[in-house]
């Protein structure tokens, strides 16, 4: 499993290699696949990559297909819709799965047969970090004495903050933001639903801390449009975390940061090595 050491080969003296599957191959997806082409993840090779309407060598149309190559690891890097349809499917098949869309979390039900499908001998599913720190400190914060309150406040490009569900008027101040204001707020779930590209790491948060129904997610609308803020403020009753990232965005999709895809490369690398920092 990619989540484990990868095992010695007793003959050849080698590391036994984890077949990776991805769903999905875009701004993320594609950086990871590129990596693993390249082989540059120790341990680690790409086997297939589920894509909508893919050419390349290994790409395959249906999630069947995929799952035929026997990977010990699936990669979701698509879409929370994407999650929602096929992260269940291949943990029942009995597939570990590392998932990046956290946000489609915010079905109860979906939440509800996953944690279902990974209990007792069950595979794992591994939630990335994605674009955003500090969760070991969360979950040690938790653990230590519990917490008391976590909040996320993400400054966001206005423009990309506008939603099928908002009146035109909405949509027009945020064309128009010359200065920062507050665009939603409410908790992790209600973030992920309504913003559903842009919540992941609110969703993230939750699931380490106190849950989706808990934790506040604030939406700053603001006018640049090269880098995305995030200020996460937890107090506990041993220790006060203020954690506070600026990220590039991806060059190919705005709407994810730079930082998404090379947070499941550092998972990858440290499950293949001897020596692992942060654990």
């Amino acid at each position: 499993c990619g989540s484990r050491r990868a095992a010695s080969d007793a003959q050849s003296g080698r590391l036994a290699l984890t077949d990776v599957a991805m769903i999905g191959r875009g701004a993320i997806g594609g950086v990871i696949a590129s990596w693993l082409e390249a082989d540059r993840i120790p341990g680690h090779r790409l086997v297939g990559t589920l894509t909508r309407g893919g050419r390349g060598k290994r790409d395959v149309a249906t999630l069947d297909e995929l799952l035929a190559l026997a990977p010990g690891l699936v990669i979701e890097a698509a879409s929370q819709e994407a999650a929602r349809t096929y992260v269940p499917s291949v943990l029942a098949a009995g597939r570990d799965c590392l998932m990046l869309s956290v946000g489609a979390f915010s079905d109860h039900d979906f939440e509800t047969r996953c944690r279902s499908l990974c209990t007792g001998d069950g595979p794992r599913l591994l939630i990335s970090t994605g674009a955003i720190g500090g969760i070991d400190v969360l979950r040690a914060m938790q653990l230590g004495g519990g917490l008391k309150s976590v909040t996320l406040t993400s400054t966001v490009h206005a423009p990309r903050l506008a939603q099928p569900w908002m009146s035109a008027r909405e949509t027009q101040r945020l064309d128009a933001c010359k200065h920062d204001f507050i665009a939603f707020e409410g908790t992790a779930r209600e973030a992920a639903s309504h913003f559903p590209r842009l919540t992941n790491i609110g969703a993230t948060i939750a699931l380490a801390t106190l849950g989706l129904d808990t934790v506040t997610v604030k939406l700053l609308a603001g006018p640049r449009a090269d880098t995305k803020v995030h200020l996460v403020h937890a107090v506990s009753a041993t220790s006060e975390l203020t954690l506070r990232l600026d990220n590039r965005v991806a060059p190919d999709n705005p709407h994810t940061s730079a930082l998404t895809p090379m947070s499941v490369i550092r998972h990858l690398t440290d499950s293949a090595s001897d020596i692992v920092i942060g654990v």
